[in-house]
């Protein structure tokens, strides 16, 4: 065999230029993540300037959301407050939901009984639509929608269809100064926040789905 040169098979070489593209494209997505990371939870804010509304719409099922919520009433962004929540949850008395716990609060806070309404409600679609119905009876024009920083993109979505028809005016925010969350150049490092921005992208695209169907 001496002074024949061996040649590597065509097959060969072609997995090896691939393994090598494929490595190539690995360390390119490592090394430049905290670009492109903080990108899929940039993309779920959705923070309008805040001004004051008739009313403020909130969902009982986050302490922070809520607590925000009461912080604004007290600053009187709006008259009146709406909280929502599945009534299906309760404490572990089992008495207890945590729209009832909420709404007690809130009174306990200060917010008069009159400016304040209740509903149940199951998903984020729910509360958009008891949101509606509820502000066209009322007469009521504009509204702050409070949620988690994560979850405002696919809030905004929903509620921006159902209001669609309607003049109503909304507002959306989160409190920047403690939503239990971090910020998006780092929402993957811990699992809270890695778990949430997850489930969103998961979220919306189904939502969309579902709610398009709910509408026909």
């Amino acid at each position: 065999m001496n002074g024949i040169t061996k040649i590597m098979p065509l097959h060969k070489l072609v997995c090896l230029k691939r393994l090598a593209i494929l490595l190539l494209v690995y360390f390119i997505t490592v090394g430049s993540h905290q670009i492109w990371l903080p990108m899929f939870a940039e993309y779920l804010i959705v923070k309008t300037p805040l001004k004051k509304c008739d009313l403020i719409v909130v969902s009982a099922g986050s302490y922070y959301r809520f607590l925000y919520a009461i912080d604004l009433k007290k600053k009187d962004y709006a008259k009146k407050i709406l909280l929502l929540g599945d009534e299906r949850f309760k404490d572990i008395s089992g008495e207890k939901t945590p729209l009832k716990m909420a709404s007690q609060e809130a009174l306990d806070e200060g917010v008069a009984p009159d400016d304040l309404m209740s509903n149940n409600s199951t998903s984020t679609q729910d509360d958009a639509m008891v949101a509606r119905k509820l502000m066209l009876a009322n007469g009521l024009q504009s509204a702050i929608v409070i949620s988690d920083r994560y979850n405002m993109k696919r809030v905004s979505m929903i509620f921006n269809r159902v209001f669609s028809d309607t003049p109503i005016d909304l507002v959306y925010a989160y409190s920047e100064e403690d939503d239990g969350l971090v910020a998006p150049d780092r929402w993957w490092k811990t699992s809270p926040p890695f778990t949430y921005v997850l489930k969103e992208w998961i979220k919306i695209p189904l939502d969309l789905i579902l709610f398009e169907g709910r509408l026909k």
